[in-house]
């Protein structure tokens, strides 16, 4: 852009220049019409003659490039030596410039001349006439004048175009310093590393600053009320249903199979609902804000520890392998939902163990895997949970409620659920978490 606009301006000061260096030149050559109209006169039989001849050299050079001569009407008397026996055109149209009729034309030897004419008053023996005189000078004598202007401009003009270069850097540079900690600052809010924008910014930036953070806060007030909201909500369902599962128990007590059991289903299939529907509340909270940083490794040390106390007719071992070191952008809540939907569904179907890792990427990613020693799941069967908007409890006998809210959790805080095979041929469930979700 600056070296079009470089080039825009040489163009446009060359252009300039000639037009100036042309006005100089037709009036230089209209005062050497005065100098010829000054000594031109009439003799007793009316012809034409000169009492005194220019005196510059380029006048007695054929085809020295300046030129004049003198007529009546279409007819010319008198000529310069230059011309030899050549006449100049007389133009049927005059242009005018500055007041002069000008024009340029073919001369000698295919030069382009630039011409003056005047007509001048004449005292002849039969009284006033007039007579007309040209002066015509080669355009190549103007060329030496405009290359020497663009050799003096073009390096004045680079001069000016590294100036603005490097003022326009020093101003991206510096002068825009301040938006560009604004732009990491509001960075860092968003990836939950900081709470508010914080730091020393100019005056000009300030009232974007704060109310900025008025933005942040008013939002967090908000998400604090939704998750208020969210807890009664859960409150205010679970007291019914826990009512009917006394009803329903009751029913059982007497009996009354034939009644229980349809409602003991419905009543576990809206549970599952309420609890998958909650946890996708609370955890749109979570990653709304981002401001959660939680140490994998006690998470899943927590976790196991439960589950295991948790009889299920057979002993299994946790086997927990994590780099202590990896933290994740996450509530700490959201990922106890998701390590322990992981491990509950691998204690469901292991037979005698379960293994939980936790490791770091060479690119600052991480990954969280559980596996067990179960009969897994088909190929088949794996690709039909892994599709596309397709929910994994509807899809796959045994899969439950739990690898849905985790893949939804995933979804929500941007990392990625993936399902395989185990080398010991139960299933392995990955949890990637992106590198900008890792602390």
């Amino acid at each position: 852009m600056l070296t079009a606009v470089f080039v825009l301006m040489a163009g446009v000061l060359n252009y300039a220049f000639d037009r100036a260096v042309r006005a100089h030149t037709y009036a230089e050559l209209d005062d050497r019409i005065g100098g010829l109209a000054r000594g031109l006169h009439s003799g007793a039989d009316g012809g034409l003659f000169l009492l005194r001849l220019p005196h510059d050299p380029r006048f007695d050079v054929i085809a020295g490039g300046l030129y004049w001569q003198i007529g009546t009407a279409d007819r010319v008397v008198l000529r310069s030596g230059s011309l030899g026996a050549l006449d100049l055109a007389w133009p049927d149209i005059w242009p005018q410039v500055g007041g002069k009729r000008v024009a340029v034309m073919a001369g000698p030897r295919d030069q382009e001349l630039l011409a003056v004419e005047r007509a001048v008053p004449v005292e002849t023996p039969s009284g006033p006439s007039e007579a007309r005189i040209m002066v015509a000078i080669d355009d190549a004598e103007l060329v030496e004048a405009r290359q020497g202007f663009l050799a003096a401009i073009v390096p004045s003009l680079a001069g000016i175009l590294i100036l603005l270069v490097a003022g326009l850097w020093g101003f991206l540079r510096f002068g825009l310093a301040p938006l560009n900690q604004l732009q990491g600052a509001i960075a860092d809010v968003r990836a939950g590393t900081r709470p508010t924008i914080s730091g020393e910014f100019p005056r000009e930036v300030q009232p974007l600053v704060d109310e900025a953070n008025a933005l942040i806060a008013a939002r967090a007030k908000d998400l604090v009320q939704a998750r208020a909201r969210a807890g009664d909500l859960a409150h205010a369902i679970k007291t019914p249903l826990a009512v009917i599962d006394v009803h329903v128990r009751r029913l059982r007590s007497e009996g009354q199979l034939d009644i229980a059991d349809p409602i003991a289903l419905e009543l576990s299939h809206m549970d599952g609902v309420v609890r998958r529907e909650l946890a996708r509340a609370r955890a749109n909270i979570h990653a709304a804000s981002r401001q959660g940083r939680t140490e994998v490794g006690p998470i899943l040390k927590r976790t196991c520890t439960a589950l295991s106390k948790v009889g299920r007719g057979r002993e299994l071992s946790f086997n927990i392998d994590c780099d202590r070191s990896i933290a994740v952008l996450m509530d700490e809540t959201d990922l106890l939902e998701i390590t322990g939907n992981l491990v509950e569904n691998a204690a469901k179907w292991a037979q005698s163990a379960i293994r939980v890792s936790a490791r770091r990427g060479d690119d600052g990613s991480a990954r969280l895997e559980v596996t067990d020693d179960g009969p897994g799941l088909s190929p088949q069967d794996i690709m039909a949970v892994q599709a596309r908007g397709v929910r994994l409890d509807q899809t796959v006998h045994g899969t439950g409620l739990g690898l849905g809210i985790v893949r939804d959790l995933c979804d929500l805080y941007g990392a990625e659920l993936l399902l395989d095979r185990a080398p010991a041929g139960g299933l392995r469930a990955v949890v990637a978490f992106p590198a900008e979700r890792v602390a």
